[in-house]
């Protein structure tokens, strides 16, 4: 089959997909449907797009003016939504992989249900990202953290600093069923200039100090999983008067 028809029939396939997908529509159940059909699609696309065709694509955005012949606008359509929508789904995968992955690392030689432990660590990380993206909405997010941070102290913005990232995150992972994880406030240099504050969730078999912490503080709105002994810039701690849940 000539390469523009089958493209242009995969285009057809999937015609209901006329939108890209939005981060309300994601759902703990229909999460990992929505991202494997969606990263299977961009691969199919990929491969049956010449490279020059793409990187027409790619410029387009800069320089508006690049001719885009008929046959190409279903196909930039279709290379733009998908792009829109794993640029959605794309966080939540990596909250998930992260906390299976930092699951899987503290079992060895443990006995647990993995399908169970898929299902938890997708609901969490459909929930954070989606928690996230409410609070970021909430604070009003604007310009660096630092910046935003004088603006609380000043009185033009209520909420947005660290410590209100870390309470209102642990406020929402509280109400949610756990079986796998613990959750702690984590906090790096207390009483200083230069103090944080993180929600971090943590096996249940295992340490705080094994943790993973959630800082949309340091990247402006983004959940940036990471995990406490691999961050170069703070030596974290249990805040003991939150408590462990």
């Amino acid at each position: 089959m000539n390469k523009s028809l089958f493209v242009l029939f995969f285009l057809m396939s999937f015609s209901a997909w006329a939108e890209p997908i939005t981060l309300d529509e994601i759902t703990a159940q229909n999460y990992s449907h929505i991202y494997s059909k969606s990263q299977s699609e961009y691969k199919d696309l990929l491969k049956n797009t010449s490279s020059r065709t793409l990187r027409k694509f790619r410029r387009f955005r800069k320089n508006p003016r690049l001719k885009i012949t008929k046959d190409e606008v279903p196909i930039k359509h279709k290379y733009e939504d998908l792009k829109e929508t794993l640029q959605v789904l794309e966080p939540i995968q990596n909250v998930k992989i992260a906390l299976v992955d930092l699951y899987q690392d503290h079992s060895k030689n443990r006995s647990y249900d993995y399908d169970a432990l898929i299902k938890e660590s997708t609901r969490l990380a459909v929930g954070l990202v989606q928690e996230t993206a409410r609070l970021k909405k909430k604070y009003k997010l604007v310009g660096i953290p630092i910046f935003h941070n004088m603006l609380v102290n000043m009185g033009a913005k209520e909420r947005g600093q660290c410590k209100h990232w870390a309470e209102d995150l642990l406020k929402f992972l509280k109400k949610q069923p756990r079986k796998f994880f613990l959750i702690a406030w984590g906090e790096a240099n207390p009483q200083k200039f230069n103090e944080h504050n993180v929600a971090v969730l943590y096996p249940e078999h295992k340490s705080f100090e094994e943790g993973l912490m959630i800082d949309p503080w340091r990247s402006a709105g983004d959940p940036l999983p990471l995990r406490l002994k691999k961050d170069k810039h703070y030596k974290w701690q249990q805040w003991d008067q939150w408590g462990v849940w």
